[in-house]
């Protein structure tokens, strides 16, 4: 059990992160790239899962992720209703451009990373952008590359409200964009960490 304090700011998240996560990165760098910022965060709780077809071809795979769900608690039945009408009201669309755009290929390779977590870390350098997915007693440095990105194709969505601890959207180069965090230090280090 972590006996860690809580963050009260995000200097203190960035710093904490930091801390802890840094030291075990170095293997994902290149010679002389320096990390910016680690934030941890998660997809907005709107965001669907992504469609059996596009997540493995594997026998029974969706099975054995609907019993990792099952016993985690992620994404029970009595859920899906509820996302599927909060996904029709006004500002609360969570994903653009389907699951062929950039944003519905990363929320899919990141599923695939961090099943049932849907938890992604995102590892900012001053030339790149990473994204790991997050399982369980697993070293960060050993979790699955959800995406790469050069620090110009990841950003803020234009025009999006800025409401920490409701998400932030984060755009890809085609213009899709997905819904990440709902947490206000998260939110807020992520949104600072892609607009430096």
């Amino acid at each position: 059990m972590s006996t860690r304090p809580e963050p009260a700011t995000v200097q203190e998240l960035w710093q904490q992160e930091l801390d802890e996560h840094g030291p075990h990165l170095p293997l994902l760098l290149e010679p002389e790239e320096n990390i910016r910022g680690i934030v941890r965060t998660d997809f907005g709780w709107l965001v669907k899962n992504a469609p059996e077809r596009h997540l493995s071809t594997e026998k029974g795979f969706r099975r054995f992720l609907d019993f990792l769900s099952a016993i985690s608690g992620f994404e029970s039945s009595d859920v899906q209703p509820i996302k599927r009408v909060l996904g029709l009201l006004p500002g609360t669309k969570p994903l653009s451009g389907g699951w062929k755009g950039a944003a519905g290929q990363f929320v899919i390779a990141a599923t695939r990373a961090s099943y049932p977590l849907r938890r992604v870390f995102f590892v900012v350098t001053d030339r790149r952008v990473i994204a790991l997915g997050t399982r369980y007693d697993t070293p960060l440095a050993q979790q699955k590359v959800a995406g790469e990105y050069s620090r110009d194709q990841l950003t803020l969505r234009a025009g999006a409200p800025r409401r920490p601890g409701k998400g932030v959207d984060i755009a890809f180069p085609d213009g899709t964009w997905v819904r990440m965090g709902g947490k206000q230090l998260p939110d807020e280090l992520l949104a600072r960490l892609l607009s430096e």
